[in-house]
């Protein structure tokens, strides 16, 4: 959302930078190469990117925001600031009570927490290492859980597929699934490649 609002105000004539606090862009989604490809085309539409980087201060002149501070220690004017920092579970609750949380708050595959009493779903669910942040896998733990709830002994959640269409002028990407093979077993998978950098074509999929 953040790039896409970004690419819709510099349509709009504004001089726009994007601070990303992670080293590429869209970085649970992009492999290396394909998050560079993005960075080049964007950079070539006009629109700044900094990685590795973060706000840390709002300055302010008679209540109105006009610099920013980041943590590099870089002061920028700024005429606007918009934020697109995704989502964060709240656990605190959770981790008083005693349920066990990491990212977000651990379930088993019955959606179940550390305390058999308490299921959890949506973008605080955590299963094997993976939260997921998209209305389609809430949708499907739901139908997941109500059938746990019901009696159902087979119910299993065992995570969804994650997709990204990224919606931006004269750039086409998506990202469906697996971005990188994990290396604890990378024996089992194989890496399909097509590309031509120099035309910026990139296309992979992880068999």
């Amino acid at each position: 959302l953040g790039l896409e609002m970004a690419d819709a105000l510099h349509q709009l004539g504004h001089e726009v930078e994007v601070i990303q606090i992670a080293d590429r862009l869209m970085s649970r989604q992009l492999d290396a190469l394909s998050a560079d490809l993005l960075q080049e085309l964007l950079t070539l539409k006009g629109i700044h990117i900094t990685l590795n980087d973060e706000v840390v201060e709002f300055m302010q002149t008679d209540g109105m925001i006009t610099h920013t501070r980041l943590k590099s220690g870089r002061v920028s004017e700024v005429g606007l600031v918009l934020g697109a920092i995704g989502t964060r579970a709240n656990t605190e609750i959770l981790q008083a009570a005693g349920v066990r949380c990491a990212r977000g708050v651990l379930v088993n595959s019955r959606l179940q927490t550390s305390d058999p009493n308490i299921h959890a779903i949506g973008e605080i669910a955590e299963l094997g290492g993976e939260t997921w942040g998209i209305s389609s896998a809430a949708v499907e733990q739901a139908n997941i859980l109500a059938r746990v709830l019901t009696g159902d002994p087979h119910a299993r959640y065992t995570g969804s597929v994650s997709m990204n269409i990224l919606k931006l002028q004269d750039i086409q990407l998506a990202s469906i699934g697996m971005v990188d093979v994990p290396q604890n077993n990378a024996h089992e998978y194989q890496v399909v490649r097509m590309e031509d950098l120099a035309c910026r074509y990139y296309k992979k999929c992880i068999v």
